[in-house]
């Protein structure tokens, strides 16, 4: 087997098994040890790759945004959305996909917000230039921040509207608050 093959197998046990004790207990009381042995793979394995259970767990959540990007049509793209579909139409997409396995299940385990703060991080790199203005980076901040609140408890209240009726609410809120 070749070093990438071994490689990309090594992480996708470790991830497989993250996910696993995830479901049953948080992350800040997952061992390394145990994360191993679930694995079936050495410690020296995991420290080759990682050097903690946190960076295994955004390692896991760049693979569900690298998904969500292909899914969305963003991979290896600069710009926000490609123009055939409207913001709304968009943000629908993402809903619904936010609401599929493994994303509800990492989005419903994150007592730390690191999903947040890693996907944030992720769409800021993605959709905002290091040459951004100040305005929009704070801009795109705020609203990537204030749709995962609301995306947070639309799943805690059970989803209570359709997904494009909460997708026309978030464009009509970040329509209203855009930096001049």
């Amino acid at each position: 087997m070749s070093d990438g093959r071994r490689e990309r197998k090594s992480k996708a046990a470790l991830q497989n098994a993250l996910t696993k004790l995830m479901a049953q207990k948080r992350v800040q009381n997952i061992s390394i040890t145990e994360l191993c042995a679930l694995a079936d793979v050495n410690r020296s394995t995991f420290y080759a790759h990682y050097g903690s259970v946190e960076q295994l767990l955004c390692d896991t959540h760049e693979a569900l945004f690298a998904d969500m990007d292909r899914f969305l049509g963003l991979s290896g793209s600069t710009s926000s959305h490609p123009p055939s579909r409207t913001d709304s139409q968009i943000l629908t997409e993402v809903l619904n996909y936010m609401r599929t396995d493994p994303f509800l299940f990492f989005l419903t385990n994150d007592d730390s917000h690191l999903l947040e703060q890693n996907m944030s991080s992720h769409y800021m790199k993605k959709l905002c230039p290091p040459d951004s203005s100040l305005e929009r980076r704070y801009t795109l901040l705020y609203h990537t921040l204030g749709c995962f609140s609301l995306l947070r408890q639309w799943i805690a209240d059970s989803c209570p509207c359709p997904s494009s009726r909460l997708a026309e609410l978030l464009v009509s809120l970040s329509d209203s608050g855009q930096a001049q």
